[in-house]
């Protein structure tokens, strides 16, 4: 190089303060040029997709974010207002021994659903296939669940464990279900 001219664009990645220095990370020529004509299409990208002038894009995007984390809270509450619904409508039937699939449901939510009915002396099964979660609960009998966990666990080629009136785990494969499901009923639906 004769000239600094040579070194056409010069970026300044980040800084770092090292003692009582700094120190410059950088990129310089085609590879800084290439650098700033991406991050201009990304903008001007971003810009026709919201709409809205460069100047008002990081604003616009907070907005949405802060509408996205509300309407998540909204959701939420729809969801808990179903819940309380089905548990209600569960709850009028009076079944010793539940068994549901819950599709999309968290393992906090299926224990919730199951220790909610198993207060009320049901025995439930609550599991959700594409969540990978079970979780048995009892309320009726004095059967300690954890000696199930040795029978629930392998043929679902999960782990889990818990308490003596509820167990709960992740699930490997859910071809051994009818096995399991069979030996629950047979062990909680005499409300044993």
């Amino acid at each position: 190089m004769r000239n600094t001219r040579e070194l056409m664009v010069v970026k300044i990645l980040k800084t770092d303060r090292v003692r009582s220095r700094i120190r410059l990370y950088f990129t310089v020529g085609l590879r800084a040029l290439r650098d700033y004509r991406w991050k201009n299409s990304l903008l001007n990208d971003l810009q026709r997709l919201m709409g809205t002038p460069q100047e008002e894009l990081l604003r616009e995007a907070e907005k949405q974010k802060a509408e996205r984390e509300m309407m998540g809270k909204e959701l939420k509450q729809l969801h808990k207002e179903g819940l309380e619904r089905l548990l209600s409508s569960l709850l009028e039937g009076g079944e010793p021994y539940l068994e549901r699939e819950l599709p999309g449901w968290e393992s906090g939510e299926l224990r919730l659903f199951a220790t909610s009915l198993s207060k009320e002396g049901r025995n439930v099964v609550a599991y959700s296939r594409d969540k990978g979660h079970i979780v048995v609960a009892r309320g009726k009998g004095n059967k300690d669940l954890r000696t199930l966990s040795s029978l629930v666990f392998p043929p679902l080629q999960g782990r889990g464990g818990g308490r003596e009136d509820l167990l709960e785990g992740k699930v490997g494969s859910w071809d051994g279900l009818t096995q399991v499901l069979g030996l629950l009923r047979e062990t909680l639906g005499r409300g044993s």
